[in-house]
């Protein structure tokens, strides 16, 4: 429901943020395996897919009739971006003002916005609320792997 999405979507920031004061700053960068993240790559791979992906598409799907959403390959980000050498503290904060600004967009739409259509390259046609509930379902995902990454330290 709309009311479900947008609570996940409020309380992604604070579940982070309760999470990550639990663990000390110097441990943020350790990876739980070699093939796992740390904490600070999620941190800021959920900083950069919403500031450059979710919140552009979501704009998009308000302002254009049924845009294309091409698909974007994230699958290098961690190295390529070198995560591990920025701070997880200012990401997360990059997170949460960002996800405030978007839910304030989200929360000043009229009820019918949500019907709104698109079409992603990927898996074709799509609405507006569906893409919010499939950025709550990776939320949810993202978190689960901060609670791996921590219990791992």
């Amino acid at each position: 429901t709309p009311a479900s999405i947008l609570a996940i979507l409020k309380s992604t920031p604070a579940a982070l943020e309760t999470l990550c004061s639990r663990v000390p700053a110097d441990k943020w960068s350790d990876r739980p395996q070699p093939d796992e993240w740390a904490l600070t790559e999620i941190l800021c791979y959920l900083r950069d897919l919403d500031r450059e992906i979710i919140t552009p598409r979501l704009y998009r799907v308000i302002e254009e009739n049924n845009p294309f959403l091409p698909d974007v390959d994230t699958s290098n980000w961690i190295e390529k971006r070198a995560y591990l050498e920025e701070s997880g503290c200012s990401a997360l904060e990059n997170f949460t003002q960002n996800r405030i600004e978007l839910l304030n967009f989200i929360l000043g739409l009229p009820a019918k916005s949500w019907n709104r259509q698109a079409i992603e390259e990927e898996s074709g046609p799509t609405t507006f609320d569906k893409l919010l509930s499939s950025l709550a379902a990776h939320d949810q995902d993202q978190v689960r792997r901060a609670v791996r990454a921590i219990k791992s330290l």
